[in-house]
């Protein structure tokens, strides 16, 4: 079975586990898919359930052991939902509680992840419990909480890593306070208090029930591009080079350096001496590269045309076109979101086409009044957060933060 189709058909016998715990049917199902896709060890543990589900349902240890099985494998729901369980067996014990307060939190259910965590932190206090609170608290924009936390979390901070990830959380949270008179956060907004990224076109199709509507259109991409080149000349960022991850990068590379009026090469890891945009169609390509990028330097910047609103990666682009599930382009076969079928399309165009495309659409729109506005509006946004955008900014943000995909559902349009 295709990658793809075995992660749709997880995702289908996960609904109906979900709806009914005890569907041994669909629990062996899901059995075969893990041990198909190498996953033995968990199905070992899962295994048991089809024994005898009324009394591993009623075994708050087996519960316990199988929810952080799934956990580490990032099956959240069903692991929300043993540990769910297991707690109604068990509500004093403070390690149930932290991982079903992290299981919902991954799963984005913020506000319902933060009792759980609280009650944990009564009983063992650490840096890791407070972190999850604090970006918790964060999410849910409780600053005043958010930062009694993280004052306390100095006298926990034991080692390198700890102390970077507590400098990062002071920064989301002066990020987050500059925007406390306003009623409801935007994707732009959390891109920005979260990895201080710029983001080009807030309004995305990250809710669209139709997964051929993450394709990108010729028109959607010299918008895009256009519009980041007026926000580049709006807050006064030049690049005197514009390199290409891999090929099917090249067309919007190629575009982006003509309407910039710079070079256009391929990357190929060599130090560069001057402002340089590394230029990506998906942000997860960067997966294979992100050691060589982490340390944010002067010679270049990362821009990602689309950023999963899914998932997480080891770095967050300075620049991000779209933030929504897929994002496929026209002259693409799909391979960078094989888990969306439906918005796979057979490559038509070669790269060269595909640039020349693109350049023809900007030409025609580069009097556009609606990107004109549109660009007007982010250098405005931008222009008072300048200091604390991560682009551009190497002194203050030696190092690139990992991306968590930490947009609350509930405010993410």
């Amino acid at each position: 079975m295709a990658c793809n189709e075995n992660e749709a058909a997880l995702t289908c016998l996960k609904e109906r586990w979900l709806k009914n715990p005890e569907d041994t049917q669909a629990i062996r199902h899901f059995l075969e898919l893990l041990q198909a896709s190498g996953k033995k060890g968990l199905a070992v543990h899962i295994h048991r359930i089809c024994q005898d589900p009324q009394s591993f349902y009623k075994n708050p240890q087996t519960l316990a052991e199988v929810g952080f099985q799934l956990i580490d494998n990032r099956h959240y729901d069903i692991a929300a939902m043993l540990l769910k369980q297991c707690l109604s067996l068990v509500p004093d014990e403070p390690f149930v509680n932290y991982e079903l307060g992290f299981a919902l939190m991954l799963l984005r259910k913020v506000q319902e992840a933060i009792p759980y965590f609280e009650y944990a932190l009564v009983k063992v206090d650490d840096f890791d419990t407070r972190l999850n609170l604090a970006a918790c608290y964060i999410s849910t924009r409780q600053v005043n909480k958010a930062q009694e936390m993280i004052n306390s979390m100095s006298a926990f901070t034991l080692t390198a890593q700890e102390a970077s990830e507590l400098t990062h959380q002071r920064m989301v949270l002066r990020r987050l306070a500059e925007l406390t008179s306003k009623g409801r956060l935007g994707a732009r907004d959390w891109q920005y208090v979260q990895y201080g990224s710029l983001l080009v076109r807030p309004l995305s199709k990250q809710f669209a029930t139709d997964a051929s509507l993450w394709s990108e259109t010729y028109f959607d991409i010299g918008t895009t591009l256009l519009t980041l080149r007026g926000i580049l000349d709006g807050l006064g960022e030049t690049f005197e080079l514009v390199e290409f991850l891999d090929s099917p990068s090249e067309p919007l590379a190629t575009a982006l350096a003509d309407v910039l009026g710079t070079e256009c090469e391929p990357y190929d890891r060599k130090v560069r001496h001057t402002p340089t945009l590394l230029v990506t169609t998906w942000a997860g390509n960067l997966i294979k590269i992100y050691k060589d990028l982490t340390a944010h330097t002067l010679e270049r910047s990362l821009f990602a045309y689309g950023l999963s609103s899914e998932s997480s990666l080891p770095i967050t682009p300075d620049i991000v076109g779209v933030l929504q599930p897929a994002c496929i382009m026209p002259w693409e076969a799909g391979s960078s979101t094989d888990s969306f079928p439906a918005a796979r399309e057979a490559k038509t165009d070669t790269y060269r086409d595909a640039a020349d495309k693109i350049m023809s659409k900007m030409h025609l729109m580069k009097a556009d009044p609606e990107i004109i506005k549109n660009v007007q509006e982010a250098v405005s946004y931008y222009t008072l957060k300048r200091e604390r955008l991560v682009l551009g900014n190497q002194g203050v943000y030696p190092q690139r933060p990992q991306y968590r995909a930490e947009v609350p559902l509930n405010e993410s349009s």
